[in-house]
């Protein structure tokens, strides 16, 4: 079972995998040519734009952060709601009436039920 086919009783030193390639070179020099023409340029013409205009760009300032900011993450929404006393209510008389008949009451809607897609007018 552990004796590998290909190979002679000797071993399989002739087909053994190579230990891979020679590890790629680190902490080499990478010299520092500057800023780029296009982002100097880009700079350059939001000053000429801001003045145009009479107002610049203001990130992250207390300002920007009133106009901008996301209100809905203000409130605090309950995503777990307590029910109310009168649902508490219908709950226990369903497990009542479930213990009492020996039988689940199903109370999931399907699209077979004729008053599925009814607003409230069903009897």
């Amino acid at each position: 079972m552990q004796s590998d086919p290909i190979c002679s009783s000797s071993g399989c030193s002739q087909y053994k995998q190579p230990e891979g390639p020679p590890a790629h070179p680190m902490d080499y020099f990478v010299p520092n040519f500057g800023m780029d023409k296009d982002i100097i340029a880009t700079e350059q013409n939001e000053k000429v734009a801001s003045a145009l205009v009479g107002h610049g760009w203001a990130f992250k300032t207390p300002e920007s952060w009133e106009k901008w900011r996301n209100r809905a993450k203000d409130t605090d929404y309950n995503f777990d709601p307590a029910l109310s006393d009168d649902m508490i209510t219908a709950q226990n008389s369903a497990k009542i009436a479930e213990n009492q008949y020996n039988r689940n009451i199903d109370l999931v809607q399907t699209q077979d039920d004729p008053c599925y897609s009814s607003l409230g007018e069903c009897i």
